[in-house]
């Protein structure tokens, strides 16, 4: 908070996002929000999502907020979409769910949203991810039979597609089985 040289920042806002990764509601730091107020004024893209990312590691609704909605926005340069995107799996925030199920049909979103689905259970996910399925290029069919296999709600559907043959059985490796 005590400089305004984008590359020191990014230094300590890289480390702090690795140090807190698969961490939720850590609590806000003291001085946290003047810091993220003086961040988001950045030129540097990657200091206002790092920044961004952060508030939302530490509970911030508003931060998360703003998350939400610029996943949802079509119209959002993909890089702070995807961002967004880790930003809400990482926090494991299940209003983001269905957005995330919508991002099916986007293509430049499609496979990291198939892979944050797998941290969430949502009746609705295998549904939705069976739907796409057949459309899928082969490493988004590979990480949406990982998604399906992930939890015991979602493999019984996974079993159930196969068995109708909604998804052919050679798709089915021994380690997905496992």
């Amino acid at each position: 908070g005590k400089t305004t040289d984008d590359a020191p920042r990014l230094e300590i806002l890289r480390g702090l996002a690795a140090a807190f990764a698969g961490q939720r509601d850590l609590g806000t730091p003291k001085g946290w929000e003047e810091v993220a107020s003086s961040l988001s004024a950045s030129r540097n893209a990657e200091v206002r999502s790092l920044s961004q990312t952060l508030s939302v590691m530490f509970g911030s609704r508003a931060a998360t907020e703003k998350m939400r909605k610029t996943l949802a926005d079509s119209g959002a340069p993909s890089v702070d979409r995807i961002a967004a995107l880790d930003a809400l799996v990482r926090a494991k925030d299940a209003q983001a769910v269905p957005v995330l199920q919508g991002l099916l049909e986007d293509e430049a979103l499609r496979g990291p949203a198939i892979r944050g689905l797998a941290m969430f259970d949502d009746s609705k996910t295998p549904a939705a991810v069976l739907k796409v399925y057949k459309n899928l290029p082969l490493i988004e069919r590979r990480d949406a039979l990982n998604t399906l296999a992930s939890r015991p709600a979602y493999a019984n559907a996974l079993f159930a597609a196969v068995d109708s043959k909604q998804i052919p059985t050679g798709d089915i490796t021994a380690d997905l089985v496992r």
